[in-house]
């Protein structure tokens, strides 16, 4: 079914319009839930007319972590929807809130993301998806409220999150 959306996005705006203008994005996301941190930042760089590669890193309750995505991309020069596949690792920083051991790999899956760009090259992004834990998933307490009063930690295992993240960037 996404297939289908993002195919039928797609004929929005003819491929070459997408490759229009700058071809390079640096932004500035906020997070809720998931591997996605409190906030980050990241460099994203179209490769073709469907296609770009997203670096970045940010922090949130599961420490600091780096990603790397590749996203495939539809619409026009000025309405963007996206959806990417892409790995991550994160790492504790030692912060109270953190609810992370030791390092875990992510797999990340932004399943519908859209982005509105500006002719001044500003623009304004948003996403929703999953993080799977790939490996290390035991290093991440789960606790039923607060990790730092003790509470009762959930058996180890693979973890399936929610992921949603929002964003303001420039491209150049």
């Amino acid at each position: 079914m996404l297939a289908v959306l993002l195919l039928t996005l797609s004929h929005l705006g003819a491929p070459e319009a997408v490759l229009d203008g700058p071809l390079t994005r640096v932004q500035a996301d906020v997070g809720l839930s998931a591997a996605m941190g409190f906030g980050g930042a990241s460099l994203l760089h179209r490769t073709s007319a469907h296609t770009a590669i997203e670096l970045g890193a940010d922090y949130g309750q599961t420490g600091v972590r780096a990603f790397f995505m590749p996203h495939l991309v539809f619409g026009t020069a000025a309405h963007r929807f996206s959806t990417g596949l892409g790995a991550s690792i994160a790492t504790p920083a030692g912060q109270p809130f953190e609810r992370l051991r030791g390092n875990v790999l992510w797999l990340d899956a932004d399943l519908l993301g859209y982005e509105h760009a500006l002719r001044s090259g500003l623009s304004v992004s948003v996403s929703a998806g999953v993080a799977v834990s790939l490996a290390g998933a035991e290093h991440v307490d789960r606790c039923g409220r607060d990790c730092s009063s003790g509470g009762q930690k959930l058996e180890d295992g693979t973890l399936v999150l929610p992921a949603f993240h929002a964003g303001i960037g420039y491209w150049f």
